[in-house]
């Protein structure tokens, strides 16, 4: 998992992610055990299926788990990574006292123009508009 300025560490997700994986190899480990004491003679073809079934099922859980765990944290990096970069496009339009083509297209939902002169920006990110209230025509915008 990535780590930028812009983003805190979801140390909470590694932690999960990890317990996971030890619970899996762990479930494998149980597995491969059953093998073993069946090879020995140390109980029947049955019993070992039956133990076989249930890791199975609990391996096949515990993946899901996992695997929904990561796509999770995959939704959560990407909006993180987009709103980094729309902050980051802002904070560079702020500086620059106006908007850019590109910068706007990655900014701005939708704007909404009505009869005399009033505009409504409809912003993708809120509190970008705070210091775009007014610009210098006096143009206001919704936020």
């Amino acid at each position: 998992m990535k780590s930028s300025p812009h983003r805190p560490r979801l140390s909470w997700a590694s932690e999960d992610l990890a317990g996971y994986e030890e619970r899996l190899a762990a479930l494998h480990e149980e597995k491969r055990g059953l093998y073993e004491r069946m090879v020995l003679g140390e109980m029947g073809a049955a019993a070992f299926r039956q133990g076989r079934d249930e890791v199975d099922a609990a391996i096949l859980q515990s993946q899901a788990s996992r695997d929904a765990l990561k796509t999770r944290l995959a939704r959560m990096d990407a909006a993180l990574d987009a709103t980094g970069a729309a902050h980051f496009a802002a904070t560079k339009a702020s500086e620059a006292g106006k908007l850019t083509r590109p910068l706007a297209e990655m900014l701005i939902e939708k704007v909404f123009v009505y009869p005399g002169k009033r505009v409504e920006i409809l912003w993708k990110h809120a509190g970008f508009a705070g210091g775009m209230r007014k610009n210098e025509e006096g143009v206001d915008d919704a936020g």
